[in-house]
């Protein structure tokens, strides 16, 4: 019998892989990922994002706080260009945010945001990016963010976990091949940090992997300012990013950390082992706390 090959886990093949991000609106192709994004990037990764929406009902400067306050509503007549024109914006937006981050290959669905259903015609769209781009990784929005109810984010998770059930069998209306995406992620919601509403109290799931994004963490504070149709910018991406990656950090005993919500249990040759395990083990206190008290994001450009 042939002597098995050393198998170190928790660390990625040789080779390079492709990721595909799946989000509900142009920001979440990048928001509360975008350090682990630039991880995978500057490693040589592919990395496609696919946003169902174009986000200009939502997220969006000019409807929010400028049309949404007329004494009277627009006609669909009016509406149209001014969402167009709004949407355009937003791509571009995102584009210059991903490419900061290392990656600029996106793909718009531009879906209404007004309201996000499971349709299965979304779900075999989504399918079939899947059997094209050939994931080895998955992210998208966890399936239970606000109890799954009325939420975009989780529909958006809702409509991917069919469209991988749908993505690994024959489709005779596409010519790619099936493909089994390997593992999915999903971002764990800020609702992990504090439960705001009654629908979020038992669902906001379980953060079981983190990633150190300490080292570009400015990076993607950069990317958010990038983002003023939904402001974003400014004092927000600064706050927001000590708010949810300085805690999640916290958690784990780093500055900055990214947590996801693992779909599947993880399957090994060997108990997995990280670095950070072994590394952190037996350090001294104060070296954990000149570790963690690293502010990167607290100054706010004029």
């Amino acid at each position: 019998m042939s002597k098995r090959p050393l198998v170190v886990e928790n660390i990625l093949p040789d080779e390079n892989i492709n990721i595909l991000v799946v989000g509900a609106h142009p920001a979440d192709a990048f928001d509360d990922i975008g350090g682990t994004l630039a991880h995978h990037a500057a490693r040589g990764d592919h990395i496609t994002a696919l946003i169902l929406t174009h986000g200009a009902r939502v997220h969006d400067v000019v409807l929010t706080d400028e049309v949404g306050q007329r004494e009277r509503a627009p006609t669909r007549e009016e509406l149209e260009p001014i969402i167009e024109e709004r949407t355009s914006v937003k791509h571009q937006e995102v584009l210059e945010a991903c490419q900061i981050l290392g990656f600029s290959d996106l793909r718009f669905l531009t879906y209404d945001d007004s309201v996000l259903t499971l349709k299965e015609e979304l779900m075999q769209r989504i399918a079939k990016v899947i059997r094209e781009v050939q994931p080895h990784l998955l992210i998208t929005h966890y399936p239970l963010e606000s109890g799954g109810i009325a939420s975009h984010h989780a529909i958006t998770g809702q409509l991917v976990l069919n469209a991988v059930g749908s993505a690994s069998r024959v489709s005779p209306e596409d010519p790619n091949p099936p493909w089994g995406v390997p593992e999915v992620y999903f971002k764990a919601i800020h609702t992990a940090l504090a439960r705001p509403d009654v629908l979020s109290h038992a669902t906001a799931g379980f953060a079981n992997v983190y990633v150190d994004v300490t080292d570009v963490i400015e990076l993607l504070v950069k990317a958010l300012d990038k983002m003023k149709s939904q402001q974003y910018n400014g004092a927000w991406a600064r706050k927001s990013r000590e708010v949810y990656e300085g805690v999640f950090g916290l958690n784990v005993g780093v500055a900055y950390a990214e947590a996801f919500i693992r779909l599947r249990a993880q399957v090994c040759d060997y108990l997995p082992l990280s670095h950070y395990a072994m590394a952190r083990a037996n350090e001294l206190e104060a070296t954990e706390h000149r570790r963690q008290n690293l502010l990167v994001c607290h100054t706010v450009p004029e």
